[in-house]
């Protein structure tokens, strides 16, 4: 199955509003807390994606998720499993309004660096507990899904995939919690 293969979805409720506005407070309390917050006409942005994040709680009305016995991750309230046949790792998607978030543990997940030929194609390093990953982002399939962003953080002989896939930017600011929510068990 496609990544981006979903049922449509309607209008966004006040949940998804509260969760998202969560993530801005989250997302601003974390730049002044790295002490690279840049404020740039009412926006708030930062560049985190070297800072080691093992301090990081989840937004407020968040719940925890666990991966299998490998990680855990906080996803927003709304977000629930889509049935899906895992075959050699622990496998799954969580579905939300405007959003979906894919997870992948095993030795033979995807690689990252199969969206390099991928429009707007964004490459950096990422700490998350301790260890350091990569992330990426790019357009999304331009049907359902107009950005992605993936996490990848090698786990022994396995890795960590994470991707989040969603309707707009504004949405997909939810994957920078997601991501800086992983621990390892």
């Amino acid at each position: 199955m496609h990544i981006g293969q979903r049922a449509g979805f309607g209008r966004a409720s006040a949940a998804y509003w509260r969760a998202l506005l969560g993530v801005a407070l989250f997302r601003v309390l974390l730049c002044l807390s790295t002490g690279a917050a840049v404020l740039l006409g009412g926006l708030t942005s930062c560049d985190t994606s070297t800072v080691d994040r093992d301090d990081v709680t989840a937004p407020a009305g968040w719940r925890s998720f666990s991966i299998g016995d490998a990680a855990t991750m906080a996803v927003p309230e709304d977000a629930h499993d889509a049935e899906l046949q895992p075959f050699d790792s622990v496998f799954g998607k969580l579905e939300g309004q405007g959003y979906e978030i894919i997870y992948d543990h095993g030795r033979y997940t995807e690689g990252v660096d199969s969206y390099e030929d991928r429009p707007e194609f964004e490459r950096s390093a990422r700490r998350v507990d301790g260890r350091d990953g990569v992330q990426v982002s790019f357009a999304g399939d331009g049907q359902q899904w107009q950005t992605s962003r993936v996490l990848q953080v090698p786990d022994g002989p396995s890795k960590l995939t994470i991707w989040v896939n969603c309707v707009d930017d504004v949405t997909c600011q939810l994957a920078d919690a997601v991501f800086d929510s992983v621990a390892f068990t």
